[in-house]
């Protein structure tokens, strides 16, 4: 039930957002009213006050995402807890009966480094995987220094390791206040896994709506506190759209469509 309403009021955002994307062409040049692109006046023609009013308009409609999001992710921490992924430390979760695991590697091992070469981020360790030849894994084993051959196996080679993963309860302040910090880590997380991407550092995801499905589905598995947190990160990613909208009308200051009648 509550997965059903957080999905309702999703779509309702959505459905809002149409409205933003006219809004978006309305400063781009071509006002609702306006009949054709030689009655529209553009952007940089109007009054200081009416700019203000779109821009004020436009910000409601980013700050509706953001509160929708942050509230339906509140509610998802309260029901489930937080996970927090420690992917710092390069201390490791093992796959049963993976490479790592029947090279020797233990859950809580510290991955230090990889034939010989020192292993500071998961980056770096994905970087050392490359082929299927055996690799020497030096790892910090509760103060203690080990080495093991580890064989990676797959396509691509993958020795199966993770960063470790805690699941904290968080009363209804906690949770609060959790929820309304989760939309700027999406942008954040949006915007680095961008600039990772057109750098070639990461491969872009681009399974689109049957990805969105996927995922939901796989959530729904989790529990409702799950369903809900992935469906307040849906909408933090969507708040995106109404601040880009806005952004390349305002850039342009013209017509978008300046085709003749």
């Amino acid at each position: 039930m509550y997965v059903l309403v957080a999905f309702v009021a999703l779509a309702l955002g959505v459905t809002s957002h149409l409205g933003m994307l006219s809004l978006g062409r309305w400063i781009a040049g071509f006002p609702f009213g306006a009949k054709s692109f030689r009655d529209a006046v553009t952007w940089r023609d109007r009054p200081g006050t009416t700019r203000a009013l779109l821009f004020a308009r436009a910000g409601g409609g980013a700050v509706g995402w953001y509160l929708a999001s942050a509230l339906i992710s509140s509610a998802g921490f309260f029901l489930t807890g937080e996970t927090r992924i420690d992917d710092k430390s390069m201390r490791v979760t093992v796959a049963e009966g993976g490479p790592a695991n029947l090279g020797g590697i233990r859950d809580g091992d510290r991955i230090v480094a990889v034939d010989g070469s020192p292993v500071g981020s998961w980056d770096e360790l994905r970087s050392k995987v490359r082929t299927t030849d055996p690799l020497k894994v030096d790892v910090d084993r509760d103060g203690r220094a080990m080495s093991f051959e580890v064989v990676p196996a797959g396509v691509p080679p993958k020795i199966l390791v993770g960063p470790p993963v805690q699941t904290t309860h968080k009363g209804a302040g906690a949770a609060l206040a959790a929820g309304f910090v989760t939309p700027f880590d999406v942008v954040r997380g949006l915007l680095t896994g961008l600039g990772r991407t057109l750098l070639g550092r990461e491969k872009p995801e681009l399974s689109g709506p049957v990805g969105i499905v996927r995922e939901t589905a796989s959530a729904q598995k989790s529990g409702t506190g799950v369903t809900l947190r992935f469906v307040g990160a849906i909408g933090s990613y969507l708040m995106t759209i109404v601040v880009i909208t806005l952004l390349l009308g305002a850039i342009r200051g013209r017509p978008s469509e300046p085709k003749p009648e």
